[in-house]
Parts: structure tokens; C-alpha cells; sequence
């Protein structure tokens, strides 16, 4: 009786040893695919700046869908051929610029290419938000950039 009682316990621990580390994981029916996590991203900005912004409806439509754009574009891991898909273990962590033959022969002159790039990027985001926003609100948002990067600036030192 002794020995049945312990195979029972035993088996019963392991059972709930297993079970509890897959309590974490979503099914796979209700994780969110690709697009459904960029439109969740773009909502959530647009959202967090229209309360922060005084937005009224209007501008938040057009600022939608100028955040769903920049998501598109600017989202580490996207589809558009910049990054490519090696993970860490497990396939978490983050995707990696893909670089070429030209990259990595001449590391100066393609960083100096894509830090155009993403300037230009950022500048036509901001062309955006300025056609969207009033001048009061924009300056708002040029006031609180300034700050986060000096916040950002002195972490770093």
C-alpha cells in the first residue's frame, strides 16, 4: 500500500511540474499574428498621444493612419527586406540587421547610408505630424522629444 501511495504521489508532482511550466503560453488561436501586433502597436501611439495632445477625433484618424505607416516602415523585424529573421534561443530575441558584401567591406559608408535613411524617414514622420497637428500641439511634442533624448543623453553619461 505504502509503495502504491508513493508511485501515486510521485506521478501526481511530476504531472503538476509539467503542467505548470506551460501555464504561461497562450494557444496558438489566440496569439496575435504579424499584423494584428502592428495595428496594436499603431493603435496604442495613437491612443497614448491623443490623450497626451488633446486630440480631437479628426486628428486622430489622420494620426492613425500616419502611426500605422511608421509602424510598418520603422518596426524592428519587419517584412520590407531591411531585417532578417535569426533569433536567439528558443526564437526569442532580436532580429538582425542583414548585411551584405558592401556592408562589410566598407562598415563607415553604409552606416552613414542608413543613418541617412532612417532621417529621412523620421523627417517625413514629422512633416506628417505637423500637417495633423496644431501649432500648439506640435510644439508640445518638439518640447517633450527634446526631453526624453536629453533624459536618454544623461543616462548614458
Amino acid at each position: 500500500m505504502r509503495k502504491v501511495a508513493l508511485i501515486l504521489t510521485v506521478f501526481l508532482l511530476n504531472t503538476l511540474a509539467v503542467d505548470a511550466q506551460y501555464r504561461d503560453r497562450r494557444p496558438r488561436d489566440r496569439r496575435m499574428d504579424y499584423s494584428e501586433r502592428m495595428d496594436y502597436r499603431a493603435d496604442r501611439m495613437t491612443h497614448e498621444m491623443a490623450i497626451t495632445y488633446d486630440l480631437n477625433d479628426k486628428q486622430k484618424d489622420k494620426l492613425s493612419v500616419l502611426n500605422s505607416e511608421w509602424v510598418r516602415d520603422n518596426w524592428y523585424g519587419s517584412r520590407n527586406g531591411r531585417y532578417n529573421n535569426r533569433h536567439g534561443r528558443r526564437g526569442r530575441g532580436r532580429c538582425h540587421y542583414d548585411y551584405d558584401d558592401v556592408s562589410r567591406s566598407t562598415p563607415g559608408v553604409y552606416r552613414e547610408a542608413r543613418l541617412k535613411e532612417e532621417s529621412e524617414r523620421l523627417e517625413a514622420y514629422k512633416a506628417g505630424l505637423k500637417e495633423i497637428l496644431t501649432k500648439k500641439q506640435y510644439k508640445e511634442y518638439e518640447k517633450r522629444v527634446e526631453k526624453e533624448i536629453e533624459f536618454y543623453r544623461n543616462r548614458a553619461n
